[in-house]
């Protein structure tokens, strides 16, 4: 599952990575878009995401549409990719917590893994907070993929710091599964070819295959797609 409390800082990004690194190394998921109002990983056609509504129009959770959704984590073999957004993630992170969601699993022999973005700026500190928030409200029934996604907003340093100097590393590192880095590359190119795959919601193998994308933007999209998917291999 993705999750942060903050929108727009790639959530959907993660999880379309995820999503791709099923589909490109023949791994079976089911991949869900739970987010209530932007149906961003939805739009992947590739992907054949599923929207699944799980709320209600008091922006509380439908209990026992959520019910429905662990009892399937728990009878279906295959994985689960789950992308949330920011307006459900209160009501979400709670049943996940008041109904020890990540116990259930773990007792019927699943893991939720939860995947958290960190990006830097003026983002950096909410998402950090989002961060320790998340960890601190789990216990050792959950593992964390944190994500610094220095390519969305600049590069993650705090107080001249890297991430694994900070304290809020230090206190939930017992937590922490990996870290996934996607890289700022000084290029412009770099981001004006992702930008392009993201506007026109494309994977990086429809992107690098079609005829249209001209040959250095195929050889900078798999140098991209090659630095995520050596760091998700270690992962999962």
């Amino acid at each position: 599952m993705t999750l942060q409390h903050k929108g727009g800082v790639t959530k959907s990004f993660c999880a379309n990575c995820l999503a791709q690194y099923y589909q490109a190394t023949g791994r079976v998921a089911s991949v869900l878009d739970a987010d209530p109002t932007n149906k961003t990983l939805a739009a992947y056609k590739a992907l054949s995401v599923r929207s699944v509504d799980i709320m209600k129009d008091d922006n509380n959770i439908d209990t026992r549409k959520f019910d429905d959704l662990i009892e399937a984590f728990v009878t279906e073999e295959n994985d689960f990719i789950v992308d949330n957004g920011a307006t459900n993630f209160l009501p979400f992170i709670s049943y996940l917590v008041a109904n020890s969601a990540a116990s259930i699993l773990a007792d019927n022999g699943r893991r939720l893994v939860l995947h958290i973005p960190l990006v830097g700026g003026e983002a950096l500190n909410e998402t950090m907070v989002g961060f320790d928030d998340i960890a601190k409200a789990f216990a050792s029934d959950v593992q964390i993929v944190v994500w610094l996604n220095a390519a969305a907003k600049g590069v993650i340093s705090l107080n001249g710091k890297n991430f694994e100097e900070s304290r809020s590393y230090e206190r939930n590192k017992g937590k922490i599964l990996g870290l996934i880095r996607v890289p700022y590359h000084t290029s412009e190119l770099f981001g004006q070819d992702m930008e392009t795959i993201l506007s026109k919601k494309l994977t990086f193998a429809q992107a690098i295959e079609s005829p249209e994308t001209r040959l250095m933007s195929k050889q900078r999209l798999k140098q991209m797609q090659r630095e995520i998917f050596e760091q998700l291999s270690a992962v999962i």
